[in-house]
């Protein structure tokens, strides 16, 4: 695990003892939990940038940890600059054992542990890099990216074999043929081989999605062009629950979260983690519903 991140505007007096006393404090933290077998402490030095008139010192600590419960051997370095109204600090821990993982977590504590003892001396605190936080969007988004298009698939299928291969024409509205356009234009370009290929459905995001699926449920927001058609009430509400679209509202945002690089911790985790769950068993009932539906027409 690696994170690093720096505190800005210093709310108290910064002195030249300062870094030394937070080398300290970082020993302390974990007195209770872990048992510490060895502890440095080095102070690098001071260098001077005559041109700026800033001055940079530096520390180093290592400590090294033996958390005795669940037998996980860590080394923890946080280096620690100083330079004027900055501070920077960044921690890396690695393992003794390869039973080890990336999002560890006692790393998780640490790294908060660390943030919170430190933030009342400073205005500002600023995430810098978080590498477990790139780790659970890592795993998160390979989910995503899955469910996303085996929902797009479902729904093509499915409205396919109900209302023919025209259904995108006849029954989706106009702005988000609009935007299906608009986008799979942008993409060709990057992308010239799928040129000669319908991408309509690859196209639309998961809000789209969710118009499609909601489409005469609501006839006051419905975009479709034949506001005749029910495809909630006649299609879709045999095959999802009622709540799909709170569902798929969460999953919307949980994904923009993800792809744009948002920083998770474990408890952002385990919340997208249960929202994912309720995608992937409302799209697995509905896809057993659809097949059993096939299975008895023969």
């Amino acid at each position: 695990m690696k994170v690093a991140f720096k505190f800005i505007e210093p709310k108290v007096d910064v002195t030249e003892n300062y870094l030394e006393n937070v080398s300290q404090t970082m020993k302390s933290l974990f007195d209770d939990s872990y048992t510490i077998s060895r502890f440095e402490s080095n102070v690098l030095g001071i260098t001077k940038f005559t041109q700026f008139d800033n001055s940079i010192k530096t520390t180093a600590a290592t400590l090294h940890l033996i958390q005795t419960i669940e037998v996980t051997y860590l080394d923890v370095q946080i280096n620690i600059s100083h330079q004027q109204m900055k501070l920077d600090i960044e921690v890396a821990i690695s393992a003794a054992i390869k039973e080890y993982k990336e999002a560890d977590p006692i790393a998780e504590e640490m790294k908060v542990v660390i943030k919170e003892s430190l933030i009342n001396d400073w205005e500002k605190c600023v995430w810098i890099f978080d590498n477990d936080a790139m780790n659970y969007s890592k795993e998160l988004y390979s989910e995503i990216y899955t469910l996303e298009n085996s929902l797009r698939q479902f729904i093509d299928e499915l409205l396919t074999r109900k209302l023919g291969i025209s259904w995108w024409d006849t029954y989706v509205g106009t702005k988000t043929k609009k935007d299906s356009i608009h986008t799979r234009t942008k993409y060709i370009e990057l992308a010239p081989f799928f040129n000669d290929i319908n991408l309509d459905l690859m196209s639309i995001n998961i809000d789209d999605l969710k118009k499609i699926i909601n489409t005469g449920k609501d006839y006051n927001k419905v975009q479709s062009a034949a506001f005749e058609n029910n495809l909630w009430n006649d299609i879709f509400y045999n095959y999802f629950s009622d709540d799909i679209s709170v569902i798929l509202e969460s999953f919307a945002d949980n994904r923009n979260h993800v792809v744009h690089n948002k920083l998770i911790d474990a408890v952002a985790y385990s919340k997208i983690k249960d929202n994912l769950s309720q995608v992937f068993d409302n799209l697995n009932i509905a896809r057993e519903k659809y097949f059993e539906e096939i299975r008895g027409e023969y």
